[in-house]
């Protein structure tokens, strides 16, 4: 039951939430553009990007901006994920028409949620109690001691059934303690992640070190700490350059703060590759050759652009 209530509840949720952006009309402007012409597909995907906070997404967000950054360089975006979360949204949102009252109104009267008329004045539990009280103390009481074998059964069945009911309650109250607590140490393990970029250990790593390390890790297919160590490269290679002053302890949002309001290598897209690094080391996302190429495109970039102004 409680399962089931929290199903429903995620639903209207996420409906209420699906409500806030026409993405009917977003999958139209992609169409229509697809079929005009390049600088026409970089204009839809730059106001979407601009609305992308209306949806109940992250990686939706960054799959727009990888898009876009493709379409700025002359390629071919790939639009097929970005379509497929559009059609999930507008299914949603059919939901959700004529409004979100409504849809909670409907979603609220599936069997889930109904209950007697007197469920405004006592909870789900009373309710079960009165329930099992009515079927063996109420109506047809010899029907019942007939097919239990007497008064007695009756009364043993019926505080059997309020001691697993007491049960079942106990259990539920366990595993939500058990969720929350689960809950606020992944969150204390997230917080102690982004409190720095490196161990008192790393510290002593070289630029090269990190180099090395990542062509290694690249050859055992562990993408996800490829990434790190490109990133950190690109890092240590602008405080060598004293573009920045680089601080194991700052966080990766700090540096960038610090780059974009230094005189960086033009052409170097430090907030992408800050928020791909942040998506898949941070968010704990699987990475791929294609994310490390990304990274290292990047950071061989800015080794050009820092040898041409020297």
């Amino acid at each position: 039951m409680i399962a089931r209530w929290i199903s429903n509840f995620s639903l209207l949720l996420l409906a209420t939430c699906a409500a806030a952006s026409s993405a009917g009309e977003w999958l139209q402007r992609l169409g229509e553009a697809e079929r005009s012409d390049d600088q026409t597909i970089t204009q839809v995907l730059e106001d979407l990007q601009d609305e992308a906070e209306e949806f109940p997404d992250e990686e939706f967000g960054f799959q727009i901006s990888e898009a876009l950054d493709d379409a700025r360089e002359g390629l071919v975006p790939d639009l097929s994920e970005i379509r497929s979360r559009l059609r999930l949204y507008k299914s949603l949102e059919a939901e959700t028409k004529p409004g979100a009252n409504e849809t909670a109104s409907k979603i609220l009267s599936r069997p889930a949620f109904r209950d007697s008329k007197s469920a405004a004045q006592s909870n789900w539990l009373s309710r079960a109690l009165g329930r099992i009280a009515d079927l063996f103390q109420g109506r047809e009481p010899r029907d019942v001691a007939q097919t239990v074998g007497g008064p007695a059964n009756v009364q043993w069945l019926f505080n059997v059934v309020l001691v697993l009911l007491g049960i079942a309650l106990l259990f539920g109250v366990v595993m939500l303690v058990r969720h929350i607590r689960w809950r606020r140490e992944a969150k204390g393990k997230r917080a102690r992640a982004r409190s720095g970029l490196l161990t008192e250990e790393e510290q002593e790593r070289s630029l090269d070190e990190w180099l090395e390390m990542a062509d290694r890790l690249e050859a055992e297919g562990r993408y996800r700490e490829v990434v790190r160590c490109l990133y950190l490269a690109v890092l240590l290679r602008l405080s060598e350059a004293r573009v920045i002053r680089f601080e194991p302890s700052d966080t990766n949002w700090e540096h960038l703060r610090r780059i974009e309001a230094a005189n960086a290598p033009r052409g170097v897209k430090y907030r992408r590759i800050t928020l791909l690094f942040d998506y898949i080391w941070y968010g704990e996302k699987p990475a791929s050759a294609r994310e490390c190429q990304v990274m290292r495109r990047q950071y061989e970039l800015l080794c050009d652009r820092l040898r041409e102004a020297a």
